[in-house]
């Protein structure tokens, strides 16, 4: 690396001459022998007089620290941009470099750079409070970020470099893929919702001997097909991440070898799982949803007999291994969950259109999106995974996922997530009717908005219903004598959300009892909207036994304080 010479009369508070001397070291020696990358960040913070500096490559998944100096593993977690996730928005907007401030009080100066067709760039320095930087130095540590990257491209060319620009792309192309599943899987829940309650209340005036009930029957069948297809476009789009819980990857592991046993003897499920092993910082479903289709691929690659082994150990992944996994891992210690299978493998054409094509399948009468679901899972969960060829044949999938500690979550029940026969709808729960049943259900769906209000009117709740938000605040304004015990409303609503909604009319009320219906795949979006606060969901699609027994529950639950007293009303 080239040496900094300071300029004399340079102010000791400026460092922009050291820095734009520093880069006419890198690009002025182009053949000369390259040092490594920790050097370029090392002298990037020597020419700023910074305390610490440091590169990241910027995925759609998240920031992956590629090297730092100064800045312990610790403290890269107190980051301004993994604090304030709306931040890096702002940073690749600008520019020149910004100055932000981390809630620790540190400073910070940060560039993003954004080569055309490839993954991005986050160089930054960081010094103690109260600096502040010079326009000039946001300028220099901009064309620093350019120069660097020049660097980059020169020291890395080569296969390497050119799998993880090939990697990042096309993991771009997922994400794009998953803004778009996300609002499709949003409207399917609409009109699945809307099939499914209609249905079922047909079904409850039917008689068993009525020739319209087997029709209505199959109608029924074919719209829960729907509803599983939508959950795994909701899973891929992205699932809420189950922050907080911690799960033992053995108990898991068991249900699906009692799975593969009722499939039959042909293909053996090996498990070889480490007795210390610690728990992951998934809930059980999730890890249900990551695991299960990768050994369903694993068993269905199998032609007649043959033999699945499941193996996990302690690993630590460094920011470079990070770059390699597909979902968006961090590095420290991880699980590293490795599923091997003795079957055929993959071809040469399914292995470039894995990742490519969400709904890529070889397999006749499937949609695909197993391995799709995988992805949007670990990248909800801070974690990854990666295939490979196995050395005698077959597959070789590896889970990466953060160790988390605390206590075990109960398992799912067997055979949950299995769509039940059609039932007649259940009679008013006991002591819900009258004047303690009063509800307002809002929806801008009309179809949903019928199907719900038809179904609690049915079993003796009163129901008034609202197309809107605006219309909801007028109907409980005008109810003030005989107030609504519970609103029951859709989150995704134009021009304002049910999360709006909720804020004005728990304004009015604290003790107003909410129940959202959602068929929008990022609920951690509501709970930051509500102060982190609880609430009540129902997942569209929903049948008319959940509806019933979500409203039930919301009904006989105790009111809770209000949650969004400290929230300060949105304009």
């Amino acid at each position: 690396m080239a040496a900094i010479n300071h300029a004399p009369g340079t102010s000791p508070s400026d460092r922009s001459r050291a820095v734009l001397e520093l880069i006419h070291g890198w690009l002025s020696q182009p053949g000369a022998e390259r040092s490594s990358l920790v050097d370029l960040v090392r002298d990037l913070a020597e020419a700023f007089a910074a305390s610490a500096a440091g590169v990241a490559v910027l995925t759609d998944g998240a920031v992956l620290v590629r090297e730092a100096v100064g800045a312990g593993p610790e403290s890269q977690g107190a980051l301004p941009w993994v604090e304030q996730p709306g931040l890096l928005a702002e940073v690749r907007r600008s520019v020149s470099a910004l100055s932000v401030p981390s809630r620790q009080g540190r400073m910070f100066l940060c560039t993003a750079v954004q080569p055309r067709g490839a993954c991005g760039w986050l160089f930054w320095v960081e010094a103690e409070a109260g600096r502040t930087w010079s326009p000039a130095e946001s300028a220099a540590l901009a064309l620093a970020g350019q120069a660097a990257v020049r660097w980059l491209e020169a020291q890395d060319a080569g296969p390497a470099w050119a799998h993880q620009l090939e990697h990042a792309a096309q993991q771009r192309r997922l994400e794009d893929a998953a803004v778009w599943t996300r609002r499709l899987a949003h409207d399917y829940g609409n009109v699945l919702t809307s099939i499914l309650g209609f249905t079922e209340l047909s079904l409850s005036q039917l008689s068993d001997s009525s020739p319209l009930r087997r029709y209505l029957s199959e109608v029924h069948r074919g719209a829960q097909q729907g509803a599983l297809l939508t959950e795994r476009l909701r899973l891929f789009a992205r699932r809420p991440a189950s922050s907080g819980q911690a799960t033992f990857l053995g108990h898991v592991l068991a249900q699906q070898r009692e799975r593969f046993a009722n499939e039959g003897p042909a293909v053996e499920l090996r498990l070889d799982l480490p007795a210390n092993l610690p728990p992951v910082a998934l809930g059980s479903d999730a890890l249900q949803d990551v695991l299960g289709p990768l050994l369903d691929n694993a068993r269905e690659a199998i032609a007649q007999k043959g033999r699945v082994t499941v193996t996990a150990q302690f690993v630590q992944l460094s920011s470079v291994d990070c770059l390699a996994l597909w979902g968006s891992p961090g590095p420290g210690p991880q699980v590293c969950v490795e599923i091997s299978d003795t079957g055929c493998g993959l071809t040469a054409d399914a292995e470039a259109k894995l990742f490519r094509e969400p709904f890529f399948t070889n397999k006749p009468r499937h949609r695909g999106l197993g391995l799709a679901t995988v992805y949007g899972v670990l990248v909800s969960n801070r974690s990854g995974f990666a295939l490979l060829p196995g050395p005698q044949g077959g597959v070789i999938a590896r889970v990466y996922l953060p160790i988390a500690a605390g206590a075990l979550l109960p398992a799912r029940p067997a055979g949950a997530g299995g769509a039940p026969a059609p039932a007649r709808c259940p009679p008013a729960p006991a002591g819900r009717a009258g004047t303690e049943g009063k509800i307002l259900v809002v929806d801008d769906d009309p179809g949903v908005l019928e199907m719900v209000s038809d179904t609690l009117r049915q079993v003796g709740y009163r129901v008034q219903t609202a197309a809107s938000a605006a219309e909801a605040v007028a109907l409980v304004g005008a109810s003030r004598m005989q107030p609504f015990n519970l609103v029951l409303s859709d989150i995704v609503m134009e021009p304002t959300s049910g999360v709006e909604l909720a804020r004005q009319l728990l304004c009015r009320d604290a003790n107003l009892r909410l129940l959202f219906m959602s068929g929008e795949v990022s609920q951690e979006s509501l709970r930051g909207d509500l102060g982190g606060q609880p609430f009540e969901l129902l997942a569209k699609p929903f049948r008319v036994d959940g509806l019933l027994r979500a409203v039930h529950k919301a009904l006989q639950d105790p009111p809770r304080p209000d949650p969004l007293a400290r929230v300060p009303l949105k304009t």
